[in-house]
């Protein structure tokens, strides 16, 4: 089980929503904005449930499937390893799907389609950033999204469990992660009475931000690339899709 790092409760408005689990990832990257091995965009998304049995349940069974096709055990089931997995010599050539992987993806996605949960996700455009956020220290545009697209919920949500990746190296230092998205709770709940929790989260141990991972990667598909394939497959659960900095 994950560890619990922060519970807080906020005051502001009344106290009718049920509890939510949100589990959060990113794609690209939030910095390198003038190097061309850095992505063009990055992004965030927040999978959202009400409780997690459902979505572990269908990422459990896809993974097993994947390792009985021949994924190698020690090897993380992501997103972008899977989508590559025809050009990555550690994918051993027995995986029997190493030719189509991207046909296992939409299968997992399609599963998603129809559970229960929904999505939200916010792309930025990076070349198009304030340049007061691209010359500040490398947390704070990172700090700065989560915490409006967390900011989103705080009207319809009085209860959150927000799970995020530990080995995320966009969460640096923690500690102002933590505070940061504290205050936005704090400052802008809509509620009375709101019960906030942070867990830090092992992907490699926990299904749902595996999940996470793969929504994440979908949209940064689409805006990356320009190949909205799988996000679309996602379109029937996503609540919050905004796309910011995009330009003229």
């Amino acid at each position: 089980m994950p560890k619990m790092i922060f519970v807080y409760l906020c005051t502001s408005g009344s106290l009718y929503s049920p509890n939510m689990r949100f589990y959060m990832d990113e794609s690209g990257d939030s910095t390198g904005f003038t190097s061309p091995r850095s992505s063009s965009t990055f992004n965030i998304a927040l999978v959202k449930v009400a409780g997690p049995n459902q979505i572990r349940a269908i990422c459990k069974r896809f993974c097993a499937a994947q390792i009985s096709a021949g994924w190698p055990k020690d090897t993380e089931i992501k997103a972008s390893l899977l989508f590559g997995a025809s050009k990555n010599r550690d994918i051993p050539s027995s995986y029997r799907h190493k030719d189509r992987p991207q046909d296992q993806t939409m299968l997992l996605l399609d599963k998603l389609s129809r559970a229960d949960m929904e999505i939200d996700y916010l792309t930025i455009k990076k070349q198009n950033v304030y340049r007061n956020l691209k010359t500040a220290p490398p947390f704070v545009l990172y700090n700065f999204l989560s915490g409006k697209l967390i900011e989103l919920n705080l009207g319809d949500y009085a209860d959150i469990d927000l799970y995020y990746d530990e080995r995320n190296k966009e969460i640096r230092p923690k500690l102002n992660f933590q505070s940061y998205v504290t205050t936005i709770v704090y400052t802008k709940t809509k509620f009375e009475s709101v019960a906030f929790k942070m867990y830090p989260c092992d992907s490699a141990a926990n299904y749902c931000i595996r999940i996470a991972d793969f929504v994440s990667w979908s949209v940064f598909r689409k805006f990356e690339y320009g190949d909205s394939r799988f996000l679309d497959i996602l379109a029937p659960k996503i609540k919050h899709g905004e796309a910011w900095f995009q330009g003229g």
